[in-house]
């Protein structure tokens, strides 16, 4: 199908399903996931008329792809605060994890697999990105920082592959020196997709106007392609050799200032001075992923294919690890710290003017995902000296510092409570730590919101912490907590009374072997067992289990049973769009979820 044929085609089927919504206005709304309840009035059947059933499904499947939740996961941790949350999904909820149709749905092997924990990233996606072939649902993964693949979720297929031949797999015991990202926004996600720029000037004609041609050419010129100007020729006065003299202007075509307009110009571009004409429509820019390799180079790659536009750039010292490495507000930044554990920095590049800011940390950076931003692009990260900054997100020069005196063990989470922003950081020890991005630790910036104790968290350790949002406007903070291989996920609610804030403890799941990170979509917690870190020199373990949890409760909701045949050392989930996805040990990239189905063009 073309461009235009699909373009036409989701128009169609909005619509149809605005009409729909207009015939019910007294409807009750469904809660994000759940299917909504049915009419007062019975529907006319279909039962009699094949033709009108298969178009009522067609229609149906068509509404359930273009609404398969937001574009969900950009980086680690989702997006820029770390949150690991989807808020949006119409397949997952608690009652559709549950049904027979949540299920696996398939595997690749990525052939520059490793034995390393960490040398699968957890996929990046991009859902309804519009190619030559239509609307696409894609994953981006890095292996062993040599190799990135671009994936077609709903077929489950390799569409593409860049191989880095000058970057080798690095062997830094203190990490993988790898990472991949979409270009992100420092605010807080919305809770809604967009559908693309939309119109911004009135309805045209399909067959274009005079001298424009089709409306895909004028598009072409809002986009930075010009087509060529139309040939003028203008008659010459007698004696004016050499001068030329513009036609005269119609009263008609002139604007209210008196200004011409232009002749041939395209109808949806700004008007002169007075004119009162639409607004200009800013060039729609290339969508691309930046992908960090193993020899500390930055490449910047086209989703359709994975060619790069331009060279790579030298970002981070190749005898590092990196952690976090993510892109925001257009400057690219990463936590590193050296193989020898001795030094650990942040590293930001501007990527629009080359200019390269590094902040160095008095101790090595916590966590596994690096810094976490605040809506004003504020950077907050986290020491395992016990400190707690706020840096400025282009020079890195400290705003802010909290003094706990206890190591840190994560990375900070950041997000909206009411009209404050808050956040939230683990300690080694097990404790959690609430403080108020405009003020750290208060006056003598060693006192937090709150902080709880350590036994009240079975004296566990947390590594990385995820939060969400529920229906009821409830905070909620998941820590992975881990213990001699053994754990579970807790469950902690922000609390508020007699004007203060503090952390409860609402919920412990089940056991689960050294729990991931916990990934929350449309309020379902999943949770993947990984094998224990202090065995990993052994040749067999378990294979990795992942589990859905109700949020609100905690009740186990659904588990992938033994689908899994490798274990997973390190192993993060990442997913959206009905779909979840872990990387193994074996190098193996496993997909579940419910099948969304789309036609697909040759």
């Amino acid at each position: 199908m073309s461009r235009a044929t699909h373009r036409l085609t989701f128009w169609v089927a909005a619509g149809m399903a605005l009409a729909c919504a207009a015939q019910q206005p007294n409807a009750p709304a469904s809660s994000p996931g759940q299917n909504p309840a049915p009419p007062s009035t019975p529907a006319p059947t279909t039962a009699q008329n094949p033709a009108a059933a298969a178009q009522a499904a067609a229609r149906e499947r068509m509404m359930a792809a273009f609404l398969r939740g937001e574009s969900s996961w950009g980086t680690a941790g989702a997006d820029a605060q770390r949150s690991s949350w989807v808020r949006t999904d119409p397949k997952i909820s608690k009652e559709g994890v549950q049904k027979p149709e949540f299920k696996f749905l398939w595997k690749l092997k990525l052939a520059d697999s490793s034995s390393r924990g960490d040398s699968i990233t957890p996929a990046v996606l991009l859902n309804r990105y519009i190619g030559y072939r239509g609307f696409r649902d894609l994953a981006f993964v890095s292996v062993n920082g040599t190799a990135v693949y671009g994936l077609d979720i709903d077929l489950g297929r390799v569409e593409w592959s860049v191989k880095d031949t000058q970057a080798q797999a690095s062997s830094c015991p203190a990490g993988n020196l790898n990472g991949l990202t979409r270009p992100l926004l420092a605010s807080f996600p919305t809770p809604m997709p967009s559908f693309g720029f939309g119109r911004t000037g009135p309805a045209r004609s399909a067959v274009g106007t005079a001298y424009e041609g089709a409306v895909t050419i004028a598009e072409a010129a809002r986009n930075s392609f010009p087509p060529p100007a139309p040939a003028m020729v203008v008659a010459q006065p007698s004696g004016t050799a050499g001068q030329t003299t513009p036609p005269p202007v119609p009263p008609a075509q002139a604007s209210p200032s008196g200004a011409p307009l232009p002749q041939h110009g395209d109808q949806n571009a700004p008007g002169v001075p007075g004119s009162g004409g639409p607004a200009a429509r800013p060039p729609r820019p290339p969508v691309v992923i930046h992908a960090l390799t193993a020899d500390g180079m930055l490449h910047t790659m086209f989703v359709s294919n994975g060619h790069e536009p331009k060279p790579a750039v030298p970002f981070i010292p190749p005898t590092s690890a990196a952690r976090g490495f993510i892109v925001v507000d257009d400057i690219a930044y990463a936590a590193t710290v050296a193989c020898t554990g001795a030094t650990s920095s942040l590293v930001a590049l501007d990527l629009k003017s080359g200019k390269t800011s590094t902040w160095n940390a008095s101790s090595e950076i916590a966590g596994q995902d690096g810094p976490a931003f605040g809506p004003d692009g504020t950077l907050y990260v986290s020491t395992a000296g016990g400190e707690l900054f706020a840096l400025d997100p282009k020079t890195l020069e400290v705003k802010d510092n909290l003094k706990l005196g206890e190591p840190f063990a994560s990375s900070p989470v950041i997000f909206q409570y009411r009209q404050r922003v808050l956040g939230v950081v683990a300690t080694k020890n097990g404790s959690l730590v609430l403080f108020d991005s405009k003020s750290l630790g208060g006056e003598d910036h060693q006192k937090p919101l709150f902080k709880t104790n350590s036994d009240e968290n079975q004296g566990l350790s947390a590594t990385t912490l995820s939060s969400w949002l529920d229906n009821g406007a409830r905070r909620w903070i998941l820590v992975p907590a881990k213990a001699s291989g053994k754990g579970a996920l807790a469950a902690w609610q922000v609390k508020e009374g007699n004007g203060t804030l503090s952390l409860e403890l609402a919920w412990t799941s089940r056991e689960i072997t050294s729990p991931s990170a916990a990934m929350v979509i449309n309020g379902v917690v999943f949770a993947a067992s990984n094998a224990d870190p202090a065995d990993a020199a052994k040749k067999h373990h378990s294979p990795s289990v992942i589990y859905a949890l109700d949020g609100i409760t905690g009740k186990e909701l659904w588990n992938s049973g033994k689908a899994i045949t490798s274990s997973a050392h390190n192993g993060a989930l990442s997913g959206g769009a009905s779909q979840i996805y872990l990387g193994t040990d074996d190098g193996n990239f496993y997909a579940f979820g419910a099948w969304i189905e789309r036609e697909v063009a040759p």
